[in-house]
This record gives structure tokens, sequence and C-alpha cells, in this order.
């Protein structure tokens, strides 16, 4: 059984089924579910997620597209898929050197 840090909560999440033989640990499932929502790693957002994993309707079986659904649904968050992340970074780049241009300066970066 999962067994959370010093002075972390515990969900009562074991492990989280990704098919029907494999599984993966709270911890990462809640690394990976952070990566996915662009959500800062800190340990405040780890701490934020297993307190809502608390209220999280037990089953014999946790599969992870129900607990990323269930989690998605009560943090009102979306997963952003790499691609669609390097296609927003690529048009906010595009705007930035846009915008240095007329203003007549240089990538401060």
């Amino acid at each position: 059984m999962f067994a959370p840090a010093k002075g972390t909560r515990s969900t009562n999440l074991s492990m989280i089924h990704l098919s029907s033989s494999e599984f993966c640990c709270i911890e990462r499932f809640i690394t990976q579910y952070i990566q996915t929502r662009d959500i800062e790693p800190t340990e405040g957002a780890r701490q934020r997620l297993l307190a809502a994993l608390e209220d999280y309707p037990r089953a014999v079986r946790v599969a992870l597209y129900e607990l990323n659904a269930w989690l998605d649904n009560r943090l009102q968050l979306r997963a952003l898929h790499p691609q669609c992340a390097r296609a927003i970074d690529e048009w906010v780049n595009q705007r930035l050197r846009g915008i240095w241009e007329i203003a007549g300066t240089k990538n401060p970066a």
C-alpha cells in the first residue's frame, strides 16, 4: 500500500491500473497528472491533489482514465497534449518577435 512521506496525506489509493496487466503507484500518477495538466510541480500542488483524492469514491480497481476524468471534473482542469503546448509556445514566440520588431528591440532572452 502507498505509504505517504512524513507530513503528507494518505489517499488510501495504492495502485492505479493503466491496463489489465499494468499499474502505477499513486505518486507516479500524481507526477503524470501534474505534467499533463501544466500544473507547477510544487509540494503544495502535490498535497492539494492528495487532498482532492481523499474524496475519490473507492473501488476495487481504480483505472487511470477514470481517475484522470474524476480529478479533471473536480478541479476543472483539462489535459494539455505536448503538441498543443508546443504550438502555443510557437504562437506566443511569433507574437513576441513581432512586438520586438515593432519596438525595435531584441529578444531579451
